[in-house]
Parts: structure tokens; sequence; C-alpha cells
């Protein structure tokens, strides 16, 4: 008898690719409650995702 397990337990996920950017050009974000410093491309692109998530649900 053969039975498949899971290798991921946490579900569903959507993959992002980008570019750097500059490094000058930062944006302080929260992530899980802490202040992290990305580049403002990474930030955008987080919040284009959040918010096509939300209209997900």
């Amino acid at each position: 008898m053969f039975r498949t397990i899971a290798r991921f337990t946490w579900g569903n996920y959507t993959v992002i690719s980008y570019m750097w950017g500059s490094p000058e050009d930062t944006k302080t974000i929260t992530i899980n409650g802490m202040p992290v410093t990305v580049r403002k491309n990474l930030a955008a692109a987080l919040d284009c995702l959040r918010s096509s998530l939300v209209d997900k649900v």
C-alpha cells in the first residue's frame, strides 16, 4: 500500500520575482510586527500582492 505525504503543510503560496533596484531607494515595512527595510520596488510588489489577495477573500 502506498500513501502520499505532503512535503509541505503550510498550504498555497504565491511567488514573486523582481529586480533589486537602487540600494538607496528604500522603504521600511512591517513583517510580523518588526520593521524591515526593503527596496521600494519590493515594497510596491508586496503591496500589490496583498491587494490582489484581499480581493480573493
